[in-house]
């Protein structure tokens, strides 16, 4: 049993997950940057994680391996900040105060690399069964949590599935807006994009009052 006591890992398991962390940072930039087929290994993702051959394949099949390990990686992040930053509201905010929240938290994570947003949405047309089951996983795991959400403001039961969906689409087409703002003109956009947002989920909310 290990419950109550801390698990210390020992140097050899503690450098493996060193070396996992480094190659997930230097996949996600490259993957991000180049896509799945514009990747070269070695000079792309080994070099600058200063992992060499052998050790990659310690830690993965392929290239494509470490792509779904990256994505699976960012989209755990991207979901807890999400959703901790949408916790910190109190359980009466209205439905606009929760979209704003939503928003605010949204932009955030497109601005943090490692929340993988640029990688999520470059990949979408990526044809590989592997991948492709990924980003469907992905994108169920976010109805659900939006369902729980919808419930909150009040949608009937029976327009739940269909309304995270278009919400889940929603905040996938902000993302793709957002990305491609300069950065120094992002401040403005996300007061923008939100106010556009919390019009557009209020309007839709209140057609299913």
């Amino acid at each position: 049993m290990t419950e109550g006591r801390t698990i210390s890992h020992g140097p050899r398991q503690q450098r493996a997950i060193e070396t996992r962390r480094r190659l997930l940072d230097a996949g996600r930039d490259a993957f991000g940057r180049l896509g799945h087929d514009g990747v070269n290994l070695a000079r792309d993702v080994l070099a600058p994680a200063g992992v060499s051959v052998g050790s990659f394949y310690h830690q993965f099949g392929d290239k494509t391996d470490l792509l779904l390990a990256v994505m699976a990686d960012s989209i755990e992040r991207r979901r807890d900040w999400m959703l901790r930053s949408i916790a910190l509201e109190p359980a009466s905010a209205p439905p606009t105060r929760l979209v704003w929240a939503t928003c605010d938290a949204l932009f955030a994570s497109v601005d943090m690399p490692e929340h993988g947003w640029r990688l999520q949405i470059r990949e979408r047309s990526n044809v590989d069964p592997r991948v492709r089951e990924q980003v469907l996983a992905g994108r169920s795991q976010w109805r659900r949590e939006l369902a729980t959400l919808l419930r909150r403001w009040g949608v009937d039961e029976q327009l739940l599935d269909s309304t995270a969906t278009m919400f889940v689409a929603l905040g996938t087409g902000l993302a793709t807006l957002y990305l491609d703002v300069e950065p120094e003109q992002r401040a403005q956009a996300r007061v923008e994009l939100t106010e556009q947002a919390a019009a557009f989920v209020s309007a839709a909310l209140a057609g299913h009052a």
